[in-house]
């Protein structure tokens, strides 16, 4: 597993402690799209991991059905 930056675990050490994505997006003065972003690439939680590979599988999907309709499927 790769070290985490200090922002990422600033963000991640909140969030074990069970703060809000909210509130640790406040505290930190970041994005809420960035706190739920690092949170969802690094917790560790095996639901979150099949929803991630889910939305990959069916974007992987979606643009393939774009490919093919465009006639570049080759």
């Amino acid at each position: 597993m790769s070290t985490l930056t200090p922002g990422e675990q600033a963000v991640m050490s909140r969030f074990d402690l069970g703060w809000p994505e909210s509130d640790i997006a406040a505290d930190l003065s970041i994005s809420f799209a960035r706190t739920r972003a690092i949170i969802s690439t690094f917790d560790s939680n095996p639901a979150h991991d099949r929803h991630r590979e889910a939305q990959i599988r069916r974007g992987s999907q979606r643009l393939l059905a774009r490919l093919r309709k465009a006639g570049g499927h080759r």
